[in-house]
């Protein structure tokens, strides 16, 4: 088993292949589905609907960040996005978070965290 960690550009027609093979490769690819279990777990929904559901969680913490600075009435907090993703979930879910993969799971802890204090604010 092979898993391609990463790819860059070197000069015209050079790239360059970061990959892991064998029982490394398998070691990574458990963290990967351990992190993607975590957030679903996190997010109430099926491992598919994960981007789909950080993306709401994201919009949801910056609407509700502005209401509260602002004083304002917070915004409806409930998660019910169903829209279901194909591919490499992990890192669809890093870009609509704009964090690294490794801390998706800390980043929708803080997200969840920060809309439970503007609740009570």
């Amino acid at each position: 088993k092979i898993k391609i960690l990463k790819t860059s550009k070197v000069k015209d027609g050079i790239v360059r292949i970061t990959f892991a093979a064998g029982k490394a490769a398998e070691k990574i690819i458990q963290e990967e589905k351990n992190t993607v279990d975590k957030a679903a777990k996190m997010l109430n929904c099926d491992e598919h609907q994960v981007p789909g559901r950080a993306q709401e969680l994201f919009e949801l913490w910056k609407k509700a960040r502005k209401a509260a600075q602002k004083k304002q009435p917070l915004p409806e907090m409930t998660l019910k996005s169903t829209t279901a993703t194909t591919g490499d979930i992990l890192t669809k879910t890093a870009e609509i978070l704009q964090t690294q993969p490794e801390v998706v799971v800390k980043t929708i802890e803080r997200f969840l965290a920060d809309l439970e204090k503007f609740k009570t604010q």
